[in-house]
């Protein structure tokens, strides 16, 4: 663990939200923040809230995030049935969320004892504490041979012609 990775724990660490599971953490998490995201307002806000996005996706397909003055919050139409948008049950929105107040797992070895799948920090949907996602090396090696392959059949079928 990198000294800023180390760091970023003990902020985590000091205010709570280092936990053992995911599961745990995001019941907390839950648990402290669900009237602070919520998707119900008496009126609409001058302001959409940033954790309402523009879009959500429901059982792969998308739709528009709308405020509806007569169920008094966002949602999306399905047909003619509404559905409240709720950011806890968004995976995106929630892991966003989540690293935003600095909840995380810690694998063993990493001094704070717990277990999760070895080689990886978990700040939400986030390899790499904090820090955005990052890119193994075998994926990206993967990646440059799967181009080459590409490049080099694309060649010969040009050749032929």
């Amino acid at each position: 663990m990198s000294s800023a990775d180390k760091a970023l724990a003990d902020k985590a660490k000091a205010n709570g939200t280092l936990f053992q599971s995911r599961a745990d953490a995001t019941q907390a998490f839950q648990q402290k923040y669900a009237s602070n995201y919520t998707s119900r307002f008496s009126t609409e806000p001058s302001a959409r809230p940033d954790y309402i996005p523009r879009t959500t996706v429901y059982d792969n397909r998308n739709y528009n995030v709308i405020y509806d003055p007569i169920q008094r919050g966002y949602g999306y139409y399905i047909g003619s049935r509404w559905y409240w948008y709720d950011a806890f049950m968004d995976t995106v929105m929630l892991d966003s969320l989540m690293h935003r107040h600095y909840y995380c797992t810690y694998p063993a070895g990493s001094g704070y004892g717990y277990a999760t799948a070895p080689g990886y920090n978990y700040s939400y949907g986030r390899p790499a504490v904090y820090y955005g996602s990052g890119t193994s090396w075998v994926g990206t090696l993967l990646l440059i041979v799967a181009i080459v392959v590409v490049l080099v059949i694309i060649g010969k079928l040009v050749s032929r012609f």
